[in-house]
């Protein structure tokens, strides 16, 4: 058992545990599942264009992205129904443990300038959304800066089997995500 699962499978728990006023571990918030999605407004005008977001979400997650495509027409902004705009992938299990070690770990210490992120970023559903700007803080895409367009950003989100909001931000610290007030 690695460091991080030991940590996330004990440590967090019983820390939660003293914290949350829950009677069993089963009333314990959860994450049940990572959300990782970019977009690109050139795949509207050539399909052809969605490959380099495609290919970043498949390095990092390690795990073939699932295509997002319109779901009705809108005029304003030259989109048809069925047009690609982007790409996702959806992490559970050993993998969403390891996105989450990898997110605490490497790229967060990565980010420039980067205070803690707000607690209005936790939902009343108890989902956590974060958008970074740039791929390149991620490891994978290191040595691949000139096959991958960097330029695009990727949103990711934590979803948290939470009753409270306030219950999901303390899993999502106990992970060693930083808050500030």
């Amino acid at each position: 058992m690695t460091s991080f699962s030991h940590v996330s499978q004990v440590a967090v728990p019983r820390d939660l545990l003293l914290k949350l006023k829950v009677k069993t571990i089963a009333e314990l918030p959860t994450f049940s599942k990572i959300t990782l999605h970019t977009s690109t407004t050139q795949a509207i005008n050539q399909s052809t264009h969605i490959l380099s977001p495609f290919l970043t979400l498949m390095l990092i997650s390690g795990q073939t992205p699932q295509l997002t495509r319109a779901k009705k027409p809108v005029a304003a902004f030259r989109l048809r129904k069925d047009s690609l705009l982007g790409c996702k992938v959806t992490l559970r299990g050993q993998r969403m443990l390891s996105m989450l070690e990898m997110l605490s770990q490497v790229v967060l210490p990565r980010l420039r300038d980067f205070s803690g992120f707000t607690p209005k970023s936790v939902n009343v559903q108890g989902k956590f959304s974060y958008g970074l700007s740039t791929t390149l803080i991620f490891q994978e895409l290191e040595a691949l800066y000139d096959v991958v367009d960097l330029s695009s950003g990727v949103e990711l989100s934590l979803h948290c089997d939470s009753s409270s909001p306030m219950y999901a931000q303390l899993l999502i610290s106990a992970f060693q995500f930083p808050f500030h007030s």
